[in-house]
């Protein structure tokens, strides 16, 4: 964990480090504080806006079983444990309108969904 700590840091400009990590004000929580913070004010937590982050790639098999047994909230908060996540980008609504998350495919049909392509152009084109 130190060695992939250190991996992220080292490149850093020095004002970059102190500003996002060692600045005052500085105070950090943890993501159940965070949840219940946001129901104390009438909201939910719906899932992080970049969905990949709550996946259990890359967490060590000893890990994964112990978030088989967790529910969603408790799972995410392991899930930052894991990947020393610091910041979140969390989606959240009013919790009367909450439906529960569940990726559902077929509501994909009423998406817009845009990629890049350079990537699987340049790939193509043996670039």
């Amino acid at each position: 964990m130190l060695r992939a700590e250190f991996k992220r840091v080292a490149p850093l400009p020095d004002c970059v480090l102190y500003h996002d990590d060692l600045a005052e004000p500085n105070d950090p929580v943890y993501f159940r504080e965070f949840v219940a913070h946001a129901g104390r004010h009438g909201l939910e937590f719906v899932a992080e806006a970049q969905l990949w982050a709550s996946a259990s790639v890359g967490v060590a098999p000893s890990m994964l079983r112990l978030l088989t047994g967790l529910d969603r909230l408790e799972r995410e908060q392991y899930l930052d444990f894991a990947h020393l996540r610091r910041f979140r980008q969390s989606l959240l609504c009013r919790a009367k309108s909450a439906t529960g998350f569940q990726l559902a495919p077929e509501r994909l049909a009423s998406m817009q969904i845009t990629a890049s392509t350079a990537l699987l152009r340049a790939a193509a084109d043996g670039k």
